[in-house]
Formats: structure tokens, sequence, C-alpha cells
């Protein structure tokens, strides 16, 4: 198990109206306790993040994939809020 989790933001919807999330930053476990790090900020975010373990790589790849075969390889998914 990692000793981070992921921090994914809600950045809009695909063509379907289902909404799409980008993994904006981590959250690191120290001898201090959690640090959180951004990597990004998006534009005309909410505020709102979810805080979830990390997808394996390979589902990430896959879901990838089955977008870029339907054409919406812009509206990629990182696998959205952990519920």
């Amino acid at each position: 198990m990692a000793n981070y989790q992921e921090v994914r933001a809600k950045t809009g919807e695909d063509k379907d109206g289902k909404p799409i999330y980008r993994t904006i930053g981590r959250v690191l476990t120290t001898k201090n306790g959690p640090m959180l790090k951004l990597d990004s900020v998006p534009l005309m975010w909410d505020g709102w993040a979810y805080i979830s373990d990390p997808k394996p790589k390979e589902e990430a790849q896959q879901r990838t994939h089955a977008q870029m075969k339907r054409g919406n390889a812009s509206d990629y998914d990182d696998g959205g809020p952990p519920f």
C-alpha cells in the first residue's frame, strides 16, 4: 500500500453529462502528520476535492485507452471520487 493518497477534483462534464475528475495532488503521510501537495489548481474550481487511495496504473491505462477509442481523449477521467 502506498504512503500517500490522491487528491481529485471535478473539472467538468463530458458530452454525456458524466463528471470528469482529474488528479490535482497528493496527501503524503509524514512523521509529523499528513501533508498536502497540490500539483495544479483547476480553473473555475469550486474548492471541493476527493481524497482516495491511488488507482492501479493498469486500471487507469485501460480507462484512458477506452476513452481514446471513443474519441474522448481530451475528456480523460482519472477515476473520479472514491465512492
